[in-house]
């Protein structure tokens, strides 16, 4: 869920910087933490101008309309922080040290909420450039001509108001937008009525401080229309003339109804909120894929107002596409399982596997959407489709479909790149879904395979147990009727040699040299046994004095030989005093055997590391072996030399290996024929 949300993130962060207006964000104390690319372009400044200051830092010059400096206290964030509300509209001009001059900005600020608390803790501000609206509509008060058709066009009206009669003039244009007829009142106050109730007292406090403003008037705010009680957004400009004493006497200027352009940017606020809303919902990476996708389709229709949003996916024989959620807006209703047949509707699935984006602004006569037309959009009275792919890995998995009943539906840019917003954490939703079934099933194949080796390793270490007892038993049970079998026949040979022709007495020595062979062996399993059934008493061991006590003992039993013992000191581990002189006592044991037919033998103790691990080694220079017979080395039994060669049981280096893989360690070996050996073993 840590990568998922990575790559949401990311696909947010692109958005926010893609924005064509300027946006930053402040946290509680007015610090920009922050700003996209936009922004930074309006100010021409670098990010790290921007980043860790206030919006009243005091290099940053910030005015009111009326030209006079614009306290902290009523900047657009400041307030939206200390009430909690949201500030629109608000008009301040920044000083850009780029331009050497104000460049002047429409500011909305949002403040945002945690859960549960009810002071903001930080600030979406969006910024338009107006400077060069201001300046053309400067331009436009210096004229003295006013195109009716323009105004008509451009939805753009003109007053000339008469301020000590306190009369006003318009076009006809600015009647319409208003909604009013010759016989409504052109008094200040009954323009006043016009303004929205929430904002009269704005405009009233304005028109009451003329006297101090020396601006021009340059507002944005909502009439209601008496002729059909429809609120409107207009932008207005007003230019005053003044007499000698400096007081307003008359004002001409325009108003423009800029309702659709305050519509995109209002839904543009909600669409990049419903954004930022499905990303801060951390239920959403948890839940299962279709509680997801209804949380998705839900939010998506409310932020672009359209009647229905669905999310489809293709079937696994890719033969279809079934709607896994599709929200009615209008009923507040989920519904799934819908399936719609390629075959049935080619050319919009044609368009729909490469990818792209389908707006179909007209999906009755749009050739990629025209398919539908009597069997969905019609009988629904849908009008317009806006579908995006969902994509995993450059495949088409599935679309999201937004779809407009009403009139034709023109898709704006900012609509599109939404919807593609919506269908790329959809994307990412899935990707993350398929992830969690993986990681699931991987988890129940591994614990799985764990009951299966725990089962297995009871059964070995049952069968172990038993097959050492039984070692142990019979070892031990056979030990009697050895004795009585070589006693016997020692006494024959002691006590009736002279009847005994010399077949008989071979016999006897042959039955003899057996019995001490038996012997050997039972000895040695029950050394083998009693390694797997001892208790390991670990303790810190000096392998330099074991070795050269064992060594010195061994060099008394094959005394008359001449050996070369090289033991490097001071080597110090872990282990078992025990069974550690059983295992070296035997690789010793082995040294000085295959050495035999040194005239001068060397048997050298030592110790290497290497990438971290210690190694020991005990290294002769006696008949070594053949590493093609290796993987009988160890096993009990197992002879890589004739015994007619070199005497032995076969049980020594089972032994060993069990003593070292008891220590948790690991042992092998390295030989050539007539060139030595040497063994190698770990400990830990």
């Amino acid at each position: 869920m840590d990568h998922a949300g990575s790559d949401y993130e990311n696909r947010y962060q692109s958005l926010f910087e893609e924005m064509p207006v300027g946006v930053f964000y402040q946290d509680a104390d007015g610090t920009l933490i922050d700003v996209n690319t936009a922004a930074l372009e309006m100010f021409g400044l670098g990010r790290d101008q921007i980043l860790g200051r206030t919006s009243y830092h005091p290099e940053w010059r910030v005015i009111d309309e009326d030209g006079s400096d614009l306290p902290p206290e009523r900047h657009p964030s400041m307030v939206a922080l200390r009430t909690g509300k949201p500030v629109a509209n608000a008009v301040a001009g920044v000083y850009s040290p780029e331009r050497g001059d104000f460049i002047w900005l429409r500011i909305n600020a949002i403040p945002q909420f945690r859960p549960g608390e009810t002071a903001p803790y930080r600030i979406f501000v969006t910024l338009v450039d107006i400077t060069g609206q201001k300046r053309a509509e400067k331009a436009l008060r210096d004229s003295e001509l006013l195109l009716r058709e323009a105004q008509r066009v451009g939805h753009l009206g003109t007053y000339d108001y008469d301020i000590p009669i306190d009369r006003w003039i318009c076009s006809p244009e600015l009647d319409r937008i208003f909604g009013i007829d010759e016989s409504f009142p052109r008094t200040f106050n009954s323009w006043l009525t016009l303004v929205h109730p929430d904002h009269r007292a704005r405009m009233d406090q304005y028109f009451s401080s003329l006297h101090h403003i020396r601006t021009w008037f340059d507002m944005e705010y909502p009439i209601v229309r008496p002729v059909d009680g429809a609120e409107r957004w207009l932008y207005g400009t007003g230019e005053f003339t003044r007499d000698d004493a400096g007081s307003p006497i008359r004002m001409i200027g325009t108003i423009q109804d800029i309702t659709e352009r305050k519509s995109r940017e209002i839904g543009s606020l909600r669409m990049l909120q419903s954004l930022i809303d499905l990303a801060r919902n951390k239920a959403l990476y948890a839940v299962q894929l279709p509680v997801a996708l209804a949380t998705i389709t839900e939010a998506a229709a409310e932020a672009l107002g359209t009647w229905r949003v669905s999310v489809w996916f293709y079937s696994d024989d890719h033969q279809g596409i079934v709607c896994s959620d599709m929200f009615d807006l209008e009923q507040r209703r989920h519904s799934q399982g819908d399936i719609l047949k390629i075959s049935d509707f080619p050319a919009y699935f044609a368009a729909a596997a490469t990818g792209e984006v389908i707006a179909a602004n007209d999906a009755h006569n749009d050739p990629r959407t025209s398919e539908f037309t009597e069997r969905f959009l019609f009988p629904n009275g849908i009008t317009s489709l806006l579908n995006v792919p969902i994509l995993a890995e450059g495949q088409v998995l599935g679309v999201v479909c937004h779809e407009h009943a009403g009139p034709s539906r023109n898709w704006t840019l900012e609509e599109q790149s939404f919807a593609m917003a919506v269908g790329g954490f959809v994307s990412m939703l899935v990707e993350m879904n398929q992830r969690r079934n993986a990681e699931a099933e991987f988890r129940r194949l591994n614990e799985q395979l764990e009951r299966r080796v725990a089962d297995r390793t009871a059964q070995l270490e049952a069968s172990n147990r038993e097959l050492e007892s039984f070692c142990y038993s019979v070892s031990h049970d056979l030990r009697a009727p050895l004795r009585h079998i070589g006693g016997f026949s020692a006494m024959l040979l002691e006590d009736h040699e002279p009847q005994l022709d010399p077949h008989g007495i071979h016999c006897l020595q042959r039955i003899a040299a057996g019995v001490e062979k038996m012997q050997g062996l039972i000895d040695d399993l029950l050394a083998l046994s009693r390694v797997n059934r001892a208790e390991l008493h670990r303790q810190q061991l000096n392998l330099s004095s074991l070795v050269r006590e064992t060594a010195s003992e061994l060099k008394n039993a094959y005394a008359g030989r001449d050996v070369e013992i090289v033991i490097a000191d001071g080597i110090e581990t872990q282990g078992d005093p025990g069974l550690m002189r059983v295992a070296l006592e035997n690789l010793l044991h082995n040294a000085f055997k295959y050495t035999g037919k040194r005239d001068h033998a060397v048997i050298e103790f030592g110790l290497f590391e290497r990438v971290g691990e210690r190694i020991f080694f005990i290294r002769d220079n006696g008949a070594g072996f053949d590493m093609a017979g290796y993987e009988n080395l160890f096993g009990v039994f197992r002879r890589l030399h004739r015994e007619t060669e070199f005497p032995g049981t076969g049980v020594g280096l089972a032994t060993v290996q069990r003593i070292i893989r008891r220590h948790g360690g690991r042992i092998w070996a390295e030989g050539v024929p007539d060139a030595g050996a040497t063994f190698y073993f770990t400990l830990h």
